[in-house]
């Protein structure tokens, strides 16, 4: 009885083990790819990203008034 204890403790972290190595290679994976990709994503990021763009006024062009010479 004492043994099966000791096989079961052992096997739950030979995959706690497994599983942590896995993820840090998949997250040093991804890192190295954003670096050379130039890229932020994450691991749990969606690929569809909304991109908002910056509105600008149109009477900003009418305000601008240059120095007569």
């Amino acid at each position: 009885m004492y043994g099966m204890n000791i096989l079961l403790f052992f096997t739950a972290f030979v995959i706690w083990i497994k599983r942590n190595i896995a993820m840090f290679l998949i997250a040093f994976m991804l890192g190295m790819s954003n670096v050379i990709l130039e890229e932020t994503r994450m691991v749990n990021d969606t690929r569809v990203h909304i991109e908002y763009k910056e509105q600008v006024p149109n009477n900003m062009d009418a305000e601008v008034s240059f120095p007569k010479k």
